[in-house]
């Protein structure tokens, strides 16, 4: 029977600071985190040629904001006030969070917030979506 990773156990977190702290997205309900090389092809006499470029991370997180969030936590008006001053970021997302870190999931690597959504529904909590744009290799490796 397979051991599927709970999501529960699996933080957002950015850091401001090149990874020395972290804080995790307030009130998580969702995220993708989308790894592509950018690519070309070119078709020849000789057969098909690919070339490759860099490996980037394109993540996206969505949550419900919190109107009082502790040290430990980003809400949208930190990632608003990030995305506004161009701010380099550090994402990381891990499983398990603490314990032995990285044993299922470990991908981190640079970015900048490009996209930050607050969205407002009648009878639901305010929610926000921030989407980052990865620079650089993205790693793999616990504690990188």
């Amino acid at each position: 029977m397979p051991t599927p990773i709970q999501s529960v156990v699996v933080a957002f977190e950015l850091s401001a600071d090149n990874g020395v702290t972290w804080k995790t997205v307030v009130c998580t309900s969702s995220f993708t985190v989308n790894v592509q090389t950018t690519s070309s092809t070119t078709d020849t006499q000789c057969g098909r040629i690919i070339g490759l470029g860099p490996t980037a991370a394109s993540p996206t997180v969505q949550a419900v904001d919190e109107l009082y969030p502790n040290n430990s936590q980003v809400s949208y008006q930190q990632c608003l006030l990030w995305q506004n001053a161009n701010t380099l970021l550090k994402f990381r997302v891990q499983n398990p969070s603490s314990g032995s870190v990285g044993f299922g999931i470990y991908i981190t690597s640079q970015c900048y917030i490009t996209d930050t959504t607050l969205t407002d529904t009648t009878n639901d909590p305010i929610k926000f979506s921030v989407t980052l744009l990865g620079l650089g290799t993205v790693n793999t490796t616990p504690g990188t």
